[in-house]
């Protein structure tokens, strides 16, 4: 498993990294760490300063494999399904979408819609 202990992180890609080869994090909350894993579903994320709290999700992986290996292929699925570069494009249309909406510019909105869409 990977245990990732910072205060600040802004995006920690190595817990990406980590859950794409199907290792469970053990995480504070550090940056967009709690966006990224998914609590009880690919690892932990621990409160900063919980250090009984981080070595109880410590003893509790390495107790089971069966844990490990669900955590794990629950961080792959989730990598594959939301940071994948193949869905990188439309996800980023997307936004560019909801910006131009916001800003109030319709044509332009309307002009990568097609693009997501096709003709």
């Amino acid at each position: 498993w990977l245990a990732l202990t910072c205060d600040h992180s802004p995006f920690p890609n190595v817990l990406l990294e980590a859950m794409a080869a199907g290792r469970p994090v053990v995480t504070t909350p550090a940056g967009d760490a709690a966006v990224v894993a998914d609590d009880e579903a690919t690892g932990s994320l621990v409160p900063f300063e919980d250090v009984e709290g981080m070595a109880r999700c410590f003893v509790r992986l390495a107790r089971s494999s069966e844990l490990r290996r669900s955590l794990g292929d629950n961080g792959a699925r989730r990598v594959r399904e939301h940071y994948s570069t193949s869905g990188l494009a439309g996800r980023l249309l997307a936004t560019y979408v909801k910006v131009a909406e916001q800003q109030h510019r319709q044509d332009v909105a309307d002009l990568v819609k097609k693009t997501l869409t096709g003709p």
